[in-house]
């Protein structure tokens, strides 16, 4: 068993503000403004200049800002599941360079994609920018991308039996020095891909960005000094510490608990239960994880660097109610306790292709147990993922790779109200689903139809968002890998109510087959196939007899449910 302070912040709690110069509030607040607005700048940088639509248009992609001593200190508005453990992986790195002798210079830039150092699988490639003034390192910017191939056995796996099945490693190296690109390492980069363009240019977007926060970063030290900019960051992480700690008073101190199910190993169906548990303490909170099954044999497994993320991710949901950006200051009262070598702690050569997803199991499974503690305060399950990646070769016999990755599902109900429409959990912040009509100018493919689909949201006092269902059909012969979450297991409803239905993604083939995947890498589609994707609504909150006949003949007017099921599930609405 391991435990870990979930943050890279060696200052002792209350920071350490009053050793060092101090700052006035407006001028820390400025500060704390101004490195936001340099994370915005990184962001619109990204996306105007990314080569591939799945980071300038779903945006799966996230950067931050971190000090001399790795801590965050501001952060781009998209994806805090990269953001979470984005610090560890730039200490990891720069101390490889730092144990060497060789240190890091103005001018460098840094590449990894090992999945044990940066949380997720070997497609989420981050880049590195060192912030130089003086001639002394004073902050980095750092962000980690999707990028849609790593000469993995596919350009997407489920059943990988180890990592290097799952594409190069890039253990973090300069694949700029000292502003001089290394050609040869960059060679290597291009060469083990499928797309070289798209991963050049991909690449390239990456490190621009980062020089163009760190530019905004390094003009905003220019302004108020060193000694006054390090004060206002100490200043920062206090008052996130300090709201962390306010939100962890409101709840009961005790240990409570949630149930976390797998249902597919990547290779079978097959239910993989553990227990998370929630301990709020004095001095903080401690998630345990020690329940933690063994690892898997495909690719479902997970480095804790991710756990790490996923946890704060789960965290900053109580914590970040105004607005605000997460910092270091955040994650200081948050410890881990996990079993070395686990399924959600695992070693390499684990296979970790599908990492993200245990971790958005995860995060239901931490919401489960804090919303036990207080029940009046969460909402219920969140949807989860489903993915598609496909490939073939176009009219000009060139490679093509693109992916629906329908990560905004229907939002649960909560104790104040009805779920919505299609949005995103906390965990993927800022991502958006794929624009159809970008989706059908790059790939061989035709969008039949989306729709709010009837019946499919769990009943209760408040009701679950509606799920939607989606057609596709494929122009041209290719491939397709399906990753689907909640397959089987709804997610979790509270106080009576009922969870909506699962997801489901059936194959449609010219023959008149049709086939249901949970996890397939590679299967052939002929043109002509259809892809269909039933995603679940959301789960309720509260026992159905205590909805109002008003609010049941406002759903049965808005598509959303029948009256056959109206009747079965709302009998009180149509008595007298």
């Amino acid at each position: 068993m391991s435990t870990d302070t979930l943050n890279t912040d060696t200052a002792t709690a209350g920071g350490a503000a009053g050793a060092g110069p101090k700052v006035d509030p407006v001028t820390a607040s400025i500060i704390r403004h101004g490195l936001d607005a340099a994370a915005d700048q990184m962001l619109v940088t990204l996306k105007r200049t990314a080569f591939s639509p799945i980071i300038y248009e779903v945006m799966d992609g996230a950067g931050a800002f971190y000090d001399r001593q790795f801590r965050m200190i501001s952060q781009m508005t998209a994806l805090p599941m990269f953001t979470g453990s984005l610090g560890l992986a730039v200490e990891s790195v720069v101390k490889h360079y730092e144990a060497t002798g060789e240190g890091i210079q103005e001018g460098d830039v840094l590449v990894v994609n090992d999945p044990f150092v940066t949380g997720t699988h070997q497609w989420d490639v981050a880049v590195i920018v060192p912030g130089f003034l003086d001639g002394e390192i004073v902050a980095y910017a750092a962000i980690k991308a999707h990028h849609l191939d790593v000469a993995a056995l596919a350009p997407f796996v489920t059943q990988s039996t180890d990592v290097f099945q799952e594409g190069i490693i890039w253990p973090g190296v300069k694949l700029w020095r000292a502003g001089r690109r290394d050609d040869d390492l960059y060679r290597l980069f291009t060469r083990n891909t499928r797309l070289p363009d798209s991963a050049a240019g991909d690449m390239n977007a990456q490190a621009g960005a980062c020089h163009t926060g760190m530019r905004a970063v390094l003009e905003l030290i220019g302004r108020y000094g060193l000694e006054q900019f390090e004060a206002a960051v100490e200043v920062i992480l206090d008052a996130g510490e300090a709201t962390m700690r306010e939100k962890l008073a409101e709840f009961p101190q005790g240990r409570f608990t949630g149930t976390v199910v797998h249902e597919h190993n990547g290779f079978e169906e097959v239910m993989i239960p553990y227990e998370v548990a929630v301990e709020f303490v004095d001095d903080g909170i401690v998630i345990d994880l020690t329940d933690a099954p063994d690892p898997q044999p495909g690719p479902v497994n997970a480095p804790v660097i991710g756990v790490i993320s996923a946890i704060r991710c789960a965290m900053m949901a109580l914590a970040i109610q105004d607005g605000g950006r997460a910092n270091e200051g955040y994650f200081r009262p948050l410890q881990l306790r996990s079993r070395e070598g686990s399924m959600i702690d695992a070693k390499s050569p684990a296979p970790v292709a599908l990492a993200s997803y245990p971790l958005y199991i995860l995060i239901e499974g931490l919401n489960e147990a804090i919303a036990s503690a207080m029940p009046d305060r969460r909402p219920a399950g969140y949807d989860m993922v489903v993915t598609l990646f496909m490939w073939g070769q176009d009219e000009n016999d060139q490679v093509w790779i693109d992916s629906v990755n329908i990560t905004g599902g229907a939002p649960a109900a909560a104790p104040y109200g009805d779920g919505g429409g299609p949005l995103m959990p906390i965990a993927c912040s800022g991502v958006r689903g794929v624009s159809w009509e970008v989706f059908e100018a790059k790939t061989p493919m035709t969008i039949e139809s989306t729709e709010y689909a009837i019946d499919s949201h769990g009943v209760g006092k408040h009701r679950g968002g509606p799920g939607w269902t989606v057609m596709l059909r494929a122009d041209r012969e290719m491939e397709l890998t399906i990753v689907n979450e909640r397959s089987q297991v709804p997610p979790f409803a509270l106080a009576g109510a009922e969870k909506g239905r699962r997801n489901e993604v059936l194959v449609h083939r010219p023959d008149g087959s049709v086939e249901e995947y949970a996890k397939v890498t590679g299967t052939k589609l002929p043109a002509g196939s259809r892809i269909e994707m039933k995603l679940s609504g959301g789960a309720g909150v509260g026992p159905a007899a205590e909805r109002t006949p008003e609010q049941v003949r406002a759903d049965l007017a808005a598509g959303y449910l029948s009256e056959e099921r109206a009747r079965e599930k709302y009998p009180h609405a149509f008595e007298g």
